[in-house]
């Protein structure tokens, strides 16, 4: 799998408190992420048992997505909030790298053309004190 750590930037805006709930939209929120691994399955003709190899060097260093998102936020008392969101998520940024592409012959195009970017829709559910 790939990872990437995050920092996101953006705009909160929150509803006044009606009775116990608020509601919250965050939008856009642009997030810059940093590899911190890539690893992959590398098997051949169906075999199940490979073992995870390193592709840091076929995945992007760097990861520039924007996103919106929304939800609740709960009230248990003055200082403490339970919340929770749906949130969008889209990648700008092609994270393969395809310097590792295979050619049949000299003069030949690569066979590896990939492309690909992050998309996630994601539940979030925490805590806020």
């Amino acid at each position: 799998g790939i990872q990437y750590v995050e920092i996101p930037f953006g705009f909160k805006m929150r509803t006044q408190e009606f009775g116990y709930l608020r509601y919250f939209a965050e939008i856009p929120v642009f997030t810059l992420g940093v590899r911190s691994q890539a690893r992959g399955d590398i098997s051949a003709n169906g075999d199940n048992n490979a073992e995870k190899e390193n592709i840091k060097d076929d995945v992007a260093l760097l990861n520039l997505s924007w996103g919106l998102g929304g939800g609740v936020e709960f009230g248990v008392n003055e200082s403490t909030s339970i919340i929770a969101g749906l949130f969008f998520q889209n990648g700008f940024i092609d994270v393969t790298n395809n310097d590792a592409a295979q050619y049949l012959s000299a003069g030949d195009t690569p066979r590896e053309t990939s492309k690909g970017s992050i998309k996630a829709i994601t539940l979030r559910i925490g805590v806020m004190f």
